[in-house]
């Protein structure tokens, strides 16, 4: 598989997988409706209720806001936003970037006050999400796609599991928490993890490094996925993607998509640039009814992301980044 196509997986990117494109544009099923939640416009938002925000941004710059949900069970509403990231195609620098958002950090939700960055979605779908992003880091964001992490499972169980090398800690917990004979088979060292088991494992949040271990574990999937589908032909490619693509809520239409397509295989011969928001120095780490959160100066990280999506960043592939720091510790 050529690597522009990998490129455009990390790009749409949610979770642990959530990615359109390669065939996908040509079938009209980008912007529908999903689980009660309609399309919503984010050029629309951003010429109304966006505009007392100050938003900065950059025509030459599309910022993706990509989301992977979890709604179990009977649930209603929105589901959880376990995972949150900002894909930036910038034609400015000529560059990809990447932005994983902690979930877990403490923000001003409007209309709500305070609470972690992952109930906004919870609370009010894509468009709070979008208006709490927009609160606290100020920057403007183009379109966004949302999948299901019920999606995801089949996903990887379609492709057959994925080779995962999971550590003492990581297995202890699943072995430990898990009264499911699937999840707690996952032992210490190479596994070939079906989609339940990936989707416990990447979830995991529960170590010394928290929601950071979670961004950790999400990079080795990702990894884990490349390996996988440069091995798979390309009618299961093919019919992977359009699951997916029938599956996701965007409002990125069949002709944009394709237009971003085209800017992704140009610039992905430059690599990937990726962070975390809030990264160190950024952020003051503190526990609240029993779980860490992380206490932000708006101020400080609305620039440090300014920096980072709309200047030229300095070379650092996701595909080569040190994965190795996650935290260890012991099941409670």
């Amino acid at each position: 598989m050529s690597k522009w196509l990998k490129v455009l997986i990390v790009l749409l990117f949610v979770a642990a997988i959530g990615f359109g494109g390669y065939k996908g544009f040509a079938v009209n099923k980008a912007v529908k409706q999903s689980n009660e939640r309609a399309v919503v416009s984010f050029a629309s938002m951003n010429s109304s209720s966006m505009g007392s925000y100050g938003l900065t941004g950059d025509d030459k710059i599309k910022n993706i806001l990509l989301v992977g949900a979890d709604k179990r069970g009977s649930e209603t509403g929105y589901g959880r936003s376990d995972c949150m990231m900002i894909a930036s195609i910038d034609n400015k620098n000529s560059q990809l970037k990447m932005t994983s958002l902690l979930g877990d950090t403490y923000v001003d939700i409007p209309g709500y006050g305070e609470n972690r960055l992952s109930m906004a979605y919870s609370i009010g779908g894509i468009s709070l999400l979008y208006e709490t992003i927009a609160a606290n880091y100020g920057i403007r964001l183009d379109q966004y796609a949302v999948v299901e992490f019920k999606d995801f499972v089949n996903i990887i169980d379609k492709l057959g599991g994925v080779s995962i090398d999971v550590t003492q800690f990581e297995a202890s917990y699943l072995q430990y928490y898990y009264n499911d004979n699937v999840v707690n088979q996952v032992a210490l060292g190479e596994n070939i993890l079906n989609g339940t088991q990936a989707l416990a494992y990447v979830r995991i949040k529960q170590d010394a490094a928290g929601d950071f271990g979670r961004t950790v574990r999400e990079r080795k999937l990702m990894k884990a996925l490349f390996s996988k589908l440069t091995g798979t032909s390309v009618s299961n490619l093919v019919t992977t993607l359009e699951t997916l693509l029938d599956s996701m809520t965007t409002d990125i239409t069949p002709d944009i998509m394709k237009d971003y397509l085209a800017e992704v295989i140009t610039l992905s011969s430059n690599g990937v640039r990726e962070r975390i928001l809030p990264d160190d120095d950024e952020y003051t780490a503190q526990v609240l009814e029993g779980s860490t959160i992380y206490r932000i100066d708006s101020e400080v990280c609305k620039q440090s992301i300014a920096d980072f999506i709309f200047n030229p960043v300095q070379q650092k592939d996701v595909e080569n980044s040190n994965d190795e720091g996650t935290a260890s510790g012991n099941p409670e």
